[in-house]
């Protein structure tokens, strides 16, 4: 019968590697990792180093075009999301997918902006739709 057996995960050099269960280091915690499948143990220290600083850059500056949704974006929220362009734009650079990001944010923008101003969220109160009749 064989010793059963553990997945960790070096945050570091991202190679994972099979230990036995019982040589499990202590500050290892399970985790999930993105482009990893199933459950891994990960050193708790290298997650906490990791997360002490934002995550890097994995898109390069944007165009004028992907400038001027953000500034829509950042222009309805201002009042309960006061970032700088800047500040918005290097948030998105650090995501993994900033187009879709920035299309949930286009839409949080204008849900807010309907909410704010008294536009017609497209559902009554009773849940229906008032379109519908």
């Amino acid at each position: 019968m064989s010793e059963p057996t553990v997945r960790v995960y070096d945050l570091q050099t991202r190679t994972l590697t099979a230990v036995p269960a019982h040589e499990l280091a202590p500050g290892m915690i399970r985790a999930r990792v993105e482009g990893v499948e199933g459950e891994v143990f990960v050193s708790a220290a290298q997650l906490a180093a990791l997360q002490a600083g934002p995550p890097p850059y994995r898109h390069p500056p944007f165009g004028d075009d992907v400038r001027a949704l953000i500034a829509t974006v950042r222009d309805a929220l201002r009042e309960v999301r006061p970032l700088s362009l800047e500040q918005w734009e290097d948030g998105l650079r650090r995501d993994i997918d900033p187009g879709g990001e920035l299309a949930v944010w286009l839409n949080v923008a204008e849900l807010y902006r309907r909410l704010t101003q008294g536009g017609d969220l497209g559902r009554t109160r009773s849940g229906t739709s008032s379109r519908s009749s």
